[in-house]
């Protein structure tokens, strides 16, 4: 797997949720800038960025 598919993953999750993009960073204490660039797969999350996501939204680790 490779960075942009960790984030086609991510902006699925978010749609599947209706958020926005600055919605989503909002609730994860993150920028919507960082959000955006995970999302294009310029830019990686944290291992903290990850496990607040799959506790945040009850989704596997291993799914993201």
């Amino acid at each position: 797997m490779n960075i942009k598919d960790i984030g086609d993953r991510i902006k699925l999750l978010r749609k599947e949720k209706c958020m926005t993009q600055d919605q989503f960073a909002e609730t994860l204490d993150l920028s919507s800038l960082h959000i955006s660039n995970v999302e294009r797969g310029t830019k990686m999350l944290s291992l903290d960025a990850l496990i607040k996501i799959s506790n945040t939204y009850n989704i596997s680790v291993d799914y993201i």
